[in-house]
């Protein structure tokens, strides 16, 4: 998936032919291409191997790939520019040498070493024999022998001054056998046991190992030379070279009694036993000559003498202790022993016994041993050993003179005779040994094969180069590191590798230094360095699992097709490592020939994962092998030279691996620019705009971003200029969240490529992978070498042969002079992707419907760690096309690179809590774009949510157009188009609804993605608390390292003798280097994370015209969701946009004037009104009256301002029961809720006029309700309650009627917004609506749970065609006047006669106390549970007392007798001053809210407004008909003064 861009050619398929592939010719795009001196490039004309081996073109099964070595062309580079940036495409070109070339030239290199010169064997000039032994012969080097004569004191003397022979008997070798093996004073005991094991296979075999390795000689053998000159053939450094020495030998001095010409002397070098005989002492001479610092030598390695000398193969697995474990390992090793198929060495390792021990045991420890026998008889088992001293033999069971332990059946078994003395015994060194013995001593040996084995050989001479093998960058060793291609052509097919590292230092790594002399052994020996090689194998992969249950993946090879991309260009999950040696010569076995070549290791000691050998026991077909160190030389800084041998029972199919090869194209260009990302605003202005919010009208400021012109070349805006844009909740910069943005922005922002592979028509064979390398960097990681880029490449192999074009979603106006080309994008999905230095992919060529032959496009991006924002360095991408195809390259332009201006803005979408889990509504803002003409235009949102939500915010951006003028805004035209452009965003987010203009632009659905990071990506700072906890746990787990590597340093110092060089430990301080100071601004662990969403949606059109457009952003879920919004235009472009309030919101009053009703706007605002305090209830006082305490008396209060209502809890205890709070609710939904009235007027010239309004309320703050609609007749239109026929008017106050004949149903569903259509009343016969005014009232309520909710709600209507509306809302009394008094009773008892009564009704009073003439409002609340379905009639009178004040003793008889009597007093004694308005009387019910009885809800609603002409006493009558328990509240507002009522307490 991805953003967006042009392209640009890099390397053009129309330029490109078949037949004249790489004649590339640079194309422009913008500006003319130019040539670049090639000479000036770096790199490109890197000396390194890249012809093909001979032995593997005559091998490989890729016979008909198209072969392009003739077609390079001259020139290395193709240049294509884009106008900010040049790209390079580089040629690999033809390599200087080739690889037989090389070969040469290293195996001549190696001649020297050692400070030495040993030349290549020439066997048609070997030395002569002389006819004198004077003058002895003088090499060129001279022999060092210094350890021996200062610390034996040895005397130099030649062969007839040694032996007490006459002369003609002198000789090399003589009738003796091995056993005459001796060694002296020299530590070489492994190199004299190899002889001892050569000189005993040499017997056995009958063919001659070492008596053909010394000339002169005489009939194929070794002869004795009088001069003394002669010449070792040893093969060394990848060929047969000359170790030429002469006799002179190392010899004791005299003791002091014996006389000068005293002989036999007693030899201080290795030797034979027999007289005059000297294989042996000039063979330890020669081969120490070679590799170590001749007699000054120590610690020579017994398996390269044996490979150097033999010629016989090592074995890199050979495990004594396994032999010791498995009998089948010890049969193996027996039949092998008995057969000549191998040579064994066993060595017993320093520490394994203490010195007194060795001498009771007759054992040495840190010495080698020749073992050239195993034998099983019935359960024991024997081990047949030399020791190249002769001297000691083991003392314990079956010693050689155990005369009891070696039974009859042993002794015929082995063929061993015991001798009577232990000193007898020691003259040969040759002892049998219990195995149950020898595994408490012996613990390390080796192993070599005979060649006959393996009758196929090559091998492959070669150097790696400093500048490769010091890369510190595992991505680049691998690129760089020498590798080969095998092919293992069946399941019996072993092979044998043998590296083989030439020595090159003038000291050698055996070279004895002197005590005195240890400090400067570790500087000035030949370090020693751990090579191996690792391997990959090719073909398909298969899920297996091993014997421990573990699932692995396992590679089924394919003998007939070789890779044809066989280098290794980076670690590979399915690299198969082994283990490194730090011996010149490293062995490594892959395949078996039968199940005898695996060691049979123990359940105990597997593990997880097979071994080479079980990874290769099956497979066939095609592999690779690249040379790995364990770790880089640290001191060794020239080239390193190596032989590699392959060794295998069949035929062999190998060859070497150019690094680079002809099709290699190397891309070099500069980290583009991004966008110039200009967030801030740059002109601020005033603007007046309803709030709704705040219910009133607000100045606001008016924000004006204006697009900036291109600059490909200005730099890129730094992190600290961005910042501002990125703050938390508290406005504090947050650079948690510009490293998300980063993150977000790492890969689209990337350089980004289109590759097409074609395939040549001639072609037969295609490859499956493209391979790509990008450097980062035109330093090599070497030494202290830092990189400070950080990259990775992205890919995507396209279904299709054309990449997308990026479009508007679902319109169809695409770009008309721009072609944008979708971009690759990634989610950061972990944190270790980018690597410094380098990186590497091998890119399989699947498609759907594709195979080989197709075309492939495959999309490229490398992109840099999102630290690294502002880089602009060069970056290399190599790449490499598979066999069978051609490969053309573009660069994708982005579009802050090929358009001309760019706005860009950011915000936040806020979300309101959710009112419940299924609120899925979407949250909007709005901007307004304003551009002069016709224009393309790409516009690209990156969105961030840090929502916990499980479901996506799922952001939509859409662009719709509003128009050019001012008319085209409707209902939101103002003045100018600023103001209406203001108006249209406040309107829309009040409104929150999609936007209904003209949609022109949508996000491309293809190029949209936004889903969860999967690991915790944002960053928040811990306290510094909790800083203070960790940073200690950090120093303190430092100390426990330092003191750590502090006791494995005085740990050394104690084991000084086993660690080579490092003497010198006694007098260094111990010093510890903190690599890794802590870090609080770096250190992870110094904060706290959590998982985000992110998303990129894009898309692209053409804008038709110059207008105004109104981008609409919305998202759901219940957390704000941020985003950041890149627009690029070929013209001018405006954003407009809505800021923050100009003055102080704490300045404007609490008691906000609701609703808001905008003239502009068909919708009304409100916050849910104040209600009549019910709960003033509780404040009426019951009067004790002679003792009496029927009378309450309540007194008038403020009315409520500060919209304090009742809950419903309270209102159950205040009244009682909840059944009776229920019928309160249901009477006062209604008359106590908000009432508005939908004004609709007829237009002047509408040809059509209908009758539906359309109705849609939603609230906010959790509050489920309906809304229910009533057309209103139009004699109770604007409706004004009276005071009865005759009453008295008020003189202040003319408030409309509120009562209405409503019915309510308790299933009428209640959500958070619902929609509702009426029509207006219809009059006449014919039930028609009258066009003229209609008034249409409206009231929501809300649920009971939610009656004291002081939240807002909104009312959007949509009048009928044919009219325009307004909106107005219904005034109440006890929001216009300034008193409330509120009183309760209940009437009850009715008797059946009286039922019958038509003319009977029930009566209530009250008495009312005035100070001083006021205006008054008399709402009184009827409701019960009723049976029948007849009016209540009710009405009530109020009538002026005499015009004395009443006493309280006056007012409780009062009360009581009217009570009584149940007569119309008023009507008997005066005329009242006013009447409840029986036009405004409203009887409603409330069907199925049933009790137990199944009693439906009646309620009725009198009223009336008039005024209290005089202060004094006034009497309220009540009367109503009716059977049922009725509930009676009243409810009384006065304008200018309190009142007090009094009345009966009910019962």
């Amino acid at each position: 998936m991805g953003c967006c861009g042009s392209k640009v050619p890099i390397y053009d398929s129309d330029e490109v032919n078949e037949d004249d592939t790489d004649d590339i010719k640079p194309h422009s795009f913008g500006m003319a291409s130019e040539k670049i001196n090639t000479e000036s490039i770096d790199d490109q004309n890197e000396n390194t191997s890249c012809e093909d081996n001979k032995s593997r073109s005559n091998q490989s099964s890729n016979q008909n790939e198209v072969e392009l070595e003739d077609e390079l062309p001259s020139s290395t580079v193709d240049i294509i520019t884009n106008g900010q940036n040049v790209f390079r495409i580089v040629y690999a070109g033809a390599e200087v040498t080739s690889f037989e070339q090389e070969a040469a030239r290293v195996v001549e290199a190696s001649s020297n070493f050692h400070n030495r010169t040993f030349p290549t064997w020439d066997s048609k000039n070997p030395p002569s024999l002389s006819q004198s032994r004077d003058p002895c012969y003088s090499p060129e080097s001279k022999y060092r022998v210094d350890t021996l004569k200062r610390e034996k004191n040895v005397q130099i003397l030649r062969p007839h001054e040694i032996f007490d022979v006459d002369p003609s008997e002198l000789h090399i070798f003589g009738q003796s056998d091995w056993s005459c093996v001796q060694q002296a004073q020299i530590g070489d005991c492994q190199y004299i046991s190899s002889l001892i094991t050569m000189r005993y296979m040499e017997d056995r075999l009958g063919v001659q190992i070492l008596k053909n390795k010394l000339f002169p000689q005489i009939n194929g053998t070794s002869a004795y030379n009088p001069n003394g000159q002669y010449r070792l053939r040893v093969h060394v450094n990848g060929t047969w070279r000359i170790s030429e020495i002469n006799d002179e030998l190392p010899c004791h001095q005299l003791a002091e009694w014996q006389k000068p010409d005293h002989k036999p002397r007693q030899l201080a070098a290795s030797h034979s036993s027999n007289p005059g005989e000297l294989w042996v002492s000039l063979l330890e001479k020669a081969y120490l000559h070679v590799v170590g610092d001749d007699y000054d030598s120590s610690s020579v390695n017994g398996s390269d003498a044996i490979f150097a000398l033999a010629r016989w193969i090592p074995d890199g697995n050979f495990d004594l202790p396994l032999i010791y474990e498995s009998d089948r390992e010890f049969e193996k090793l027996e039949s092998r022993l008995n057969n000549n198929e191998v040579m064994t060495l066993i060595s017993i390792m320093a520490g394994t016994f203490s010195e007194q021990e060795g001498e009771r045991l007759g054992l040495v420890q840190h010495h080698a041993y020749a073992l050239l026998r195993v034998v099983k008889v019935g359960n024991k088992k024997l081990f047949l050993i030399r020791n190249p001293h002769r001297g000691k033999v083991q003392t314990g069971q079956l010693s050689n003179w155990d005369q009891q332990g070696w039974t009859p059946e042993l002794r015929r078994t082995t063929g061993f005779k015991p001798v009577t003395s232990e000193e007898e015994a020691k003259k040969e060194g040759l002892f049998w040994m219990l195995q149950e013995d020898c595994e408490k001593y012996f613990k390390q040996g080796s192993l070599c094969w005979n060649p006959s084995f393996f009758s196929y050989s090559k091998e492959f001479h070669f150097t790696w180069q400093p500048d490769d093998y010091q890369l510190t960058n595992s991505t680049m060793n691998y690129r760089y590191a020498p590798q080969f291609l095998f092919k293992r052509t069946s399941r019996t097919q072993m092979l044998k590798i043998v590296i083989n590292r030439h020595y090159q230092h003038d000291v050698p790594v055996s070279k004895d230094f002197p005590k005195e002399k240890k400090k400067e052994e570790k500087s000035q020996k030949e370090e020693q360095i751990s090579v191996t090689m690792y391997f990959l194998k090719h073909g398909r992969k298969v899920k297996k699992q091993t014997n421990t249950g573990k699932e692995i993946i396992k590679i089924i090879g394919d003998p007939n097709f070789e890779p044809s991309t066989p280098r290794m260009y980076s670690i590979d999950p399915n690299i198969i490592t082994v283990s490194a040696g730090s011996s010149h010569i490293k062995v490594l076995n892959v395949g078996i020939r039968d199940q005898d070549d695996l060691y049979e290791k123990l359940k105990k000691d597997q593990k997880d994962d097979p071994t080479m050998e079980e990874e290769f026991a099956d497979f066939v077909g095609y592999f690779t092998a690249v040379m790995r160190l364990y770790e880089i030389p640290k001191r060794t800084q020239n080239e390193l030279r190596f032989s590699v041998y392959v060794f295998s029972n069949e035929p062999i199919q190998c060859s070497r691996i150019p690094v680079h090869v002809p099709e290699e194209r190397t891309i070099i260009s500069l980290w583009p620019s991004k966008p110039m990302m200009r967030f801030g605003v740059q002109d601020i202005n005033t603007v007046k705009v309803g709030s709704a919010t705040l219910a009133q009208w607000i100045d606001k400021q008016f924000l004006r971003r204006k697009s900036g012109l291109v600059n490909v070349s200005a730099p890129i805006a730094s992190k600290n200029k961005l910042m501002q844009f990125f703050t938390d909740d508290n406005g504090q910069k947050d650079e948690g969240l510009f490293e998300i943005f980063q993150r977000a922005t790492q890969s689209i922002f990337s350089p980004q490529y289109i590759f097409t592979l074609i395939p040549y028509s001639n072609a037969k064979n295609f490859g499956s992978e493209l391979i790509l390398q990008g450097e980062w960097s035109n330093q090599k990681p070497i030494g202290n070498a830092e990189c400070k880029v950080e990259a990775f490449i992205d890919y995507k192999v396209l279904a299709s042969d054309f990449p997308h074009i990026i479009n508007a979603g679902d319109q169809s106006k695409e770009t008309e002079n721009n072609q944008f080309i979708e971009r690759l994008h990634i989610l950061p999905l972990k944190r270790d992707w980018v690597k410094k230095w380098s990186a590497s992919e091998r890119i399989l060529l699947e498609a759907p419907n594709k195979g080989p032959g197709n075309q492939f496009t495959i999309q490229i991006a490398p992109f840099l760690d999102f630290r690294l924002w502002d880089i602009r360095d060069e970056h290399k991408i190599s790449y490499i096309p598979p066999a069978g195809y051609q490969c053309n390259v573009e660069n994708i332009l982005a579009p802050w690179q090929s358009m001309k201006h760019e706005v860009s803005f950011n915000g936040v979408i806020h979300r309101k809590p959710r009112r419940s889990i299924d609120d899925y509504n979407f949250t909007h803002n709005y901007e307004i774009m304003r551009v002069p003409s016709k224009t393309d235009i790409f516009i690209l949102f990156i969105v961030i949510s840090e929502s916990d939500w499980k479901f996506s915010s799922n952001p939509q951006f859409k662009l719709h157009q509003i128009g050019n003028t001012i008319e085209d805004y409707g209902i939101d035209e103002r003045q100018t188009m600023d103001e209406s452009a203001a108006a249209k965003i406040q309107r829309m987010l009040d409104s929150q609804e999609d936007c209904k203009d003209k949609l022109v632009w949508n996000f491309d659905s293809v190029n949209k993605e936004e889903k969860m990071t999967n690991y915790e990506i944002r960053r928040i700072k811990k306290s510094e608390e909790e800083h203070r906890i960790i940073r200690a746990q950090k120093e303190a787990k430092k100390e426990e390292e330092k003191e750590k590597k502090r006791k494995e340093w005085e740990q050394k110092k104690k084991n000084n003798k086993s660690l080579e060089g490092d003497d010198d430990l006694d007098d260094e301080p111990f010093v510890y280097i903190d690599e890794s100071p802590i870090d609080e601004e770096k250190d992870v662990d110094f904060y706290d994370w959590k998982k985000v969403t992110l998303g990129w949606k894009y898309g692209a059109c053409s804008l038709t015209s110059g207008s105004d457009y109104i981008f609409d952003i919305s998202a759901q879920g219940p957390d704000p969701v941020k985003f950041w919004c890149f627009v690029w235009t070929e013209c001018p472009a405006e954003l407009l946009s809505l800021g923050n309030t100009i003055q102080d919101p704490s300045a404007i009053p609490n008691l906000s004037t609701f609703p808001i009703l905008n003239p502009y706007q068909n919708w009304v605002r409100d916050i849910w009104p104040t209600r009549p305090t019910i709960q003033n209830l509780k404040k009426a006082v019951r009067l004790n009256i002679d003792g009496v305490q029927t009378v309450m008396l309540n007194k008038s209060v403020p009315t409520n301002r500060i919209n304090n209502v009742i809950d419903k809890k309270e209102l159950i205890q205040l009244l009682g029961s909840q059944d009776k709070a229920l019928l309160y609710y249901l009477g006062t939904v209604q008359l106590f809720g908000p009432l508005y009235d939908i004004i609709c007027y007829p237009k002047e010239n509408a040809q059509e006029f209908k009758s539906n309004v359309q109705i849609k309320v939603k609230f906010d703050g959790g509050v489920k309700g309906m809304i229910i609609p009533t057309p209103l007749l139009k004699e109770n239109q604007q409706q004004i309650v009276q005071s009865g026929e005759k009453g008295l008017q008020p003189e202040h106050i003319k408030l409309p009627n509120r009562n209405a004949p409503i019915t309510l149903y308790p299933n009428w569903s209640r959500a958070s917004e619902k929609s509702i259509n009426e029509d207006f009343e219809k009059s006449g016969t014919d039930q028609n609506v009258d066009v003229c005014k209609h008034v249409m009232r409206v009231f929501p309520f809300m649920e009971f749970e939610s009656i004291n909710s002081k939240d807002t709600f909104t009312i959007k209507y949509t009048s009928p065609d044919g009219y325009y509306a307004n909106v107005e809302r219904v005034q109440s009394p006890w929001e216009d006047l300034a008193y409330e008094c509120v009183w309760e009773d209940t009437v009850f008892d009715t008797s059946p006669e009286q039922l019958q009564n038509s003319d009977y009704y029930k009566y209530r009073f009250c008495i009312i106390r005035t100070s001083k003439p006021t205006d008054i409002f008399i709402q009184i609340l009827t409701f019960c549970r009723s049976q029948y379905r007849y009016m209540r009639q009710p009405s009530f009178k109020v009538s002026k007392f005499d015009e004395k004040k009443y006493t309280l003793q006056d007012i409780r008889t009062k009360l009581e007798k009217l009570k009584k009597d149940q007569v119309n007093m008023i009507v008997n004694n005066k005329d009242p001053i006013f009447y409840s308005d029986d036009k405004c009387l409203s009887e409603s019910t409330a069907w199925n809210y049933k009790d137990e009885s199944g009693n439906d809800v009646k309620m009725c609603f009198p009223c009336a407004q008039s005024r209290l002409p005089e202060a004094g006493d006034y009497l309220l009558e009540f009367k109503l008909q009716g059977p049922d328990i009725l509930t009676l509240i009243g409810f009384i507002w006065t304008d200018n003064c309190p009142v007090e009522v009094f009345y009966l307490a009910k019962q």
